[in-house]
């Protein structure tokens, strides 16, 4: 699993550092390792113990929608900011904050089961006794 990997991480580095300079071997070694990861659940799967796959990747999918949101959220927020002429970095810091806070709220929105259960928590510390 590791050799696998660690050639499509050198075949994707060739390739994308062409055309993406830096950012390309970034997002080689990103692929490979998500590939490698991928691979090694699938063994670990099939020799150890049964994993629920597909829960994982439900929730894998989940977390992948709200990162591309906070992405997009970020950005815009940031350039409405400085369209304001807010200061650049208190226009970043507003943006990652707020990003930040839609991002929580996205993933308890999806019930991704960890972050009900961190709601779920602070609920009972703050206002049960």
């Amino acid at each position: 699993n590791s050799a696998i990997a660690m050639i499509l991480n050198i075949f994707l580095n060739i390739i994308l550092s062409k055309y993406m300079g830096t950012s390309g071997l970034a997002l080689a070694s990103s692929i490979a390792g998500t590939f490698g990861s991928i691979l090694l659940l699938i063994n670990l799967n099939k020799k150890i113990i049964h994993i629920n796959v597909k829960g994982i990747s439900i929730v894998t999918l989940k977390v992948l929608i709200a990162s591309a949101l906070l992405y997009v959220i970020a950005i815009n927020l940031n350039n409405l900011l400085l369209k304001i002429n807010l200061n650049e970095f208190i226009a970043l810091l507003i943006s990652v904050v707020l990003a930040l806070l839609a991002y929580i709220l996205l993933l308890y929105v999806f019930r991704v089961k960890e972050v009900t259960e961190l709601f779920k928590m602070l609920y009972n510390r703050l206002f049960k006794k």
